[in-house]
């Protein structure tokens, strides 16, 4: 009896245990990519305070975290024993300065990770709506004749040399071409599956007949025919309508005996 009720307060501790590990591990996580100007408990946190110096495996906002720290004993200690006013200030300009090149570092990461943007399914999904995106009607995302009226405000295409879009392509098609059988099961295992049940992106025989259609390159409705005219022509001036300088260029440039 005495070990049947020990066995249960056990694995209760045991499992208290794992929650606090897990608690701990993500607190770690966030003090990890958390800059301390957003947190300045984080320059005295008990996991990280013996952190002086930046190390490789460390993250960007560890690094600084880890030199801001160094900065600030190394002024503490030189104002305790100089005691000179211009330490502090150093020691205070070197902060400002270094949270303004990890803004600008951050700020640059951003920029690179927007242009990766459709590197992967997940980032695209986040900006998809900034575009025209493939459907069963109209995979390759082109400009349809309707949509010259109804549509004449429609968005760019999505990029669709990027392999997120290429896989949304391809699957709209396929769904395309299912539509128009009555026992779809049956024509999705002969004409794209190799043996699974998922569609087979890397079927050769789908692959090549994909290779006659493509995005256009202007996907929007401008038609702006006056605008166009313009810039084709521009300002056509002759003598006949009254321009001076057209009409100088008729006077004989030189002299006739």
């Amino acid at each position: 009896m005495t070990y049947n009720t020990i066995e249960p307060n056990l694995s209760e501790n045991e499992g208290q245990l794992e929650d606090a590990k897990k608690t701990t591990n993500l607190d770690n996580k966030n003090e990890d990519n958390t800059i301390w100007y957003e947190n300045p408990k984080i320059l005295f946190s008990i996991n990280s305070i013996t952190e002086l110096y930046p190390q490789e495996i460390m993250t960007r906002e560890q690094k600084i975290n880890a030199i801001t720290r160094l900065i600030m004993i190394l002024t503490f200690i030189g104002f305790v024993f100089l005691n000179n006013n211009n330490i502090l200030i150093s020691g205070i300009i070197s902060v400002v300065i270094l949270i303004f090149l990890y803004n600008i570092m951050k700020k640059r990461s951003a920029a690179n990770s927007e242009k990766e943007t459709f590197t992967n399914s997940s980032a695209y999904d986040q900006v998809k709506h900034n575009f025209t995106n493939p459907t069963q009607v109209n995979p390759n995302m082109n400009v349809l004749l309707p949509e010259i009226q109804d549509n004449p405000n429609r968005l760019d295409a999505a990029p669709s040399y990027k392999k997120p879009v290429v896989d949304v392509i391809n699957e709209e098609t396929k769904k395309f071409i299912l539509s128009n059988f009555d026992n779809k099961a049956n024509i999705k295992e002969k004409l794209f599956n190799s043996g699974t049940d998922q569609f087979d992106s890397n079927n050769f025989d789908f692959e090549q007949s994909m290779r006659q259609f493509y995005t256009t390159a202007n996907t929007k409705i401008p038609n702006n025919q006056k605008e166009f005219a313009k810039f084709c022509y521009g300002n056509m001036a002759s003598c006949r309508d009254g321009d001076v300088e057209m009409c100088s260029r008729n006077i004989p440039r030189h002299v006739m005996l």
